[in-house]
């Protein structure tokens, strides 16, 4: 198992949640369903959980499991669940948004201790407000303040839409409103400044950019417009340290300062996706960022890498599928960069492991009457990062699922090592299917276990079943 994994019962298997789907519970009709998948010595589910906030609160939130995060915030060794629901209402305030925790334990989470967290909560900063969309995208990692994992939470309308990112401390009693943060481009000593739609925090990452014992947190900014480039997109990073994130030393960067302009930054949405993985296999996490609106929406996925000191800008890279040795051809709306994950899925070289990056390419066409196509595009880390060697495209030509039909923001990719692997799988989620892609020496099998909502024993979910997953 991956440190990187979950594993809420603690039996050293990887497990899984998958957010999205939409249940009638209780005769509540559309409410928010997450399913809990949890591991065993092979791929195949030993058991599995149903989570809805009407367990908690007697009424439908329909978009309960729109963000998942993991982590262990109480530092008991039990990975922990924390769940959006960014368009639930608090205090009559329509789509404030509010989080929900889960505490693993040696059975699995429970709704023992669970919390509920909001902008309404005390002593946490800023107020629910309409449309606020607290919960939008959650990540965890140990940003400061003690051993324990802490959480990060987008709040993408925050400010007219300007957006915010809330962080919320762990401790041995679980996450604590004391050292509690907000963060937004009108904190001191960030770059920029607030814009109306700017959405800063719709997507969020954690990684270790610099040589540092803490992680430090990746911001997405995908409408900003730097200059005279109309939503062209930007990405914050923000340091760990032990007195927690810390604009000192913090980065921006966008598309020009990667080397790209011109027609492919216009309306680009640089930073709507990012992945955090060490692609050289070194000590510290490099950072992918996708801009699936650059040229035409055919789009394209930005690299960095890391050094001790922070993330580089001279040693960049930019795919897309003109890319040499890059399987397809950019085409209108391929959106290639729409998701990213980041695993180690084979072919590595020299006895290392190197992690690799999966691009979600929902726009991909197999034929050209192929309605329901989408695909997804792998490159393969080694010693001097990313290459187009080897260079994989899965398609439904060769799966059975549509992977790209029904796009929405939220539907994602995401790596984990199940049963025994030494290796990670990728799960794919989309509306009907989850997909399980097997790695194998010579880099992911094409084809995989999928599993429905029926399948895992809750044939009361009736769409969306896994717009989002994490592991």
């Amino acid at each position: 198992m991956s440190e990187r994994d979950a594993d809420f019962d603690g039996d050293g298997f990887a497990d899984l949640a998958f957010g999205g789907g939409w249940a009638e519970v209780e005769d509540l009709a559309d409410d928010g369903v997450v399913l809990v998948v949890y591991g065993s010595e092979t791929v195949a589910p030993s058991r599995v959980q149903s989570w809805s906030e009407t367990e908690f609160v007697q009424r439908p939130h329909p978009s309960f499991g729109s963000a998942l995060g993991v982590g262990d915030f109480d530092g008991d060794g039990y990975s922990d669940l924390a769940i959006g629901a960014n368009e639930e209402p608090v205090d009559s305030r329509e789509s404030a948004g509010l989080v929900r925790i889960l505490y693993g334990s040696p059975t699995g989470l429970t709704a023992a201790r669970s919390q509920r967290w909001t902008q309404n909560s005390p002593d946490i900063s800023g107020n629910a407000e309409p449309n606020d969309g607290f919960g939008s995208s959650l990540a965890a990692a140990d940003l400061g303040h003690g051993p324990e994992d802490d959480l990060a939470i987008g709040v993408h309308g925050e400010n007219h839409d300007s957006g915010a990112v809330n962080v919320i401390y762990g401790s041995p009693q679980g996450l604590s409103s004391r050292n509690d943060q907000i963060w937004s481009q009108a904190s001191p000593g960030i770059t920029e400044t607030p814009e109306q739609y700017d959405a800063f925090g719709l997507t969020v990452v954690t990684g270790q950019f610099r040589d540092s014992a803490y992680a430090d947190l990746a911001v997405g900014v995908y409408v900003e417009s730097p200059g005279n480039s109309l939503s062209s997109g930007a990405v914050h990073i923000l340091n760990g340290s032990p007195d927690g994130l810390t604009a000192r030393d913090s980065q921006y960067f966008t598309q020009p300062d990667l080397g790209v302009d011109g027609e492919e930054v216009q309306s680009a949405a640089f930073s709507f996706s990012l992945a955090a993985g060490r692609f050289t296999g070194g000590p510290t996490d490099d950072l992918a960022v996708g801009a699936p609106f650059a040229g035409d929406h055919s789009g394209l996925v930005h690299v960095l890498y890391s050094s001790p000191s922070g993330l580089r800008t001279d040693r960049t890279q930019v795919w897309s599928q003109a890319s040499p040795g890059i399987h397809g051809s950019p085409e209108t709306e391929d959106t290639f960069g729409w998701a990213l994950t980041a695993g180690s899925f084979g072919r590595d070289t020299a006895g290392r492991q190197f992690d690799d990056l999966v691009i979600r390419v929902p726009g991909e066409l197999t034929t050209d009457s192929d309605e329901e196509g989408g695909g997804l595009n792998v490159l393969y880390g080694s010693p001097a990062g990313l290459t187009a060697s080897g260079n994989q495209a899965i398609t439904k030509a060769v799966t059975s699922e549509a992977l790209g039909i029904d796009v929405s923001w939220r539907r994602q990719l995401t790596a984990a090592r199940l049963g025994r692997s030494d290796l990670d799988q990728l799960i794919v989620g989309s509306e009907d299917w989850i997909t399980v892609l097997p790695s194998r020496q010579d880099g992911l099998a094409a084809t995989g276990p999928q599993w429905t909502a029926r399948s895992l024993g809750h044939p009361e979910i009736w769409t969306g079943l896994a717009d989002k997953v994490t592991g």
